[in-house]
């Protein structure tokens, strides 16, 4: 599971809940079976592993504010968020006419 955990990454290729969904279920399934990181290890793998530059400023500030792994996956989240409703609002600014041939 180690080895799952580690080769997960959030880079420009996946979504930043994938990363997170991905991350959150190896991190248990280390758990469970008794070999978990240590929480400072677990927040420190979450964000080093984030290679997009979409995500660089959040996770600096994750590590800045020296957050609790919960409220930088809630900072990640949040970021996602705000990206997906930015490209929804241009997609709904922009008009698409129909035009109508006549054979």
């Amino acid at each position: 599971r180690r080895d799952k955990l580690d080769k997960t990454v959030l880079s420009t290729n996946n979504m930043a809940s994938e990363y997170i969904n991905n991350f959150q279920l190896y991190v248990k399934q280390l758990d469970d079976l008794g070999e978990s990181y240590t929480p400072s290890k677990t927040i420190s793998m979450f964000l080093s592993q984030i290679s997009d530059p979409d995500y660089t400023a959040t996770a600096e500030s994750c590590i800045l504010d020296k957050l609790h792994l919960e409220d930088c996956i809630q900072r990640i989240r949040g970021k996602e968020r705000l990206a997906r409703e930015r490209v929804e609002k241009r997609r709904g600014g922009l008009q698409v006419q129909k035009t109508r041939h006549f054979d």
